[in-house]
Parts: C-alpha cells; structure tokens; sequence
C-alpha cells in the first residue's frame, strides 16, 4: 500500500508540474520537458542511489518502491511521504497563481 500511495502522489506532483509549464509553453514542448526531466532523474539515481538530496531534487525517482524506502520498510519512506504532499501543494498553488494571472479569453 505504501509504495502504490507514493506513486501516486509522485505522479500527481509530475502532472501539477506539466500543467504549471503548460501556462507558460506549449503542452507539446511540456510535454517533453517533464519525459526528460523524468528519464534523467531515474538515470542520474541509479548513479547514485544513496544521495538524499539528488532525490529530492529529481524527485520523480521517488515513485518506484526501491527508491523511496517503501519496498524495505525503511523510515526515509515517511519523510518522502511528506515531501510529497509538500511538492503536490507547491505546484498546484503555483499553478492556481499562474492561472489567475493567465488570460484564457
């Protein structure tokens, strides 16, 4: 279970981050942003799977079990939980502040 609730929130966390550079590029060009920032982060981990801060700042990593400490139980896992819920209020605040500022009419 606690591996599928990260996952979960990591993945909502990458689509608030899609839709935040949607306001201001192309979905298309968006798009390939957030597919390379999401290989490299997996890439980059494998390198150095025991640096906290890379993690965090290539958090899609964190999406798979192994990464995340969800799959051996380890107490990292609570402290990327609440990472991600922190990363999953940030953008979705800055993409509500984007969307204000936007002009869709």
């Amino acid at each position: 279970f606690n591996s599928i609730l990260m996952y979960f929130l990591f993945l909502s966390a990458i689509m608030a981050i899609q839709c935040f550079l949607e306001f201001s590029t192309l979905p298309h060009i968006a798009n390939i942003i957030i597919f390379i920032y999401c290989f490299v982060s997996c890439f980059i981990v494998q390198i150095s799977p025991d640096n906290v801060l890379v993690k965090l700042l290539l958090f899609p990593c964190l999406l798979f079990g192994m990464q995340n400490g969800a799959a051996y139980g380890n107490n990292v896992f609570y402290f990327y939980l609440v990472f991600s819920v922190l990363v999953n209020c940030a953008f979705t605040l800055l993409g509500l502040y984007k969307f204000k500022k936007a002009d869709i009419f």
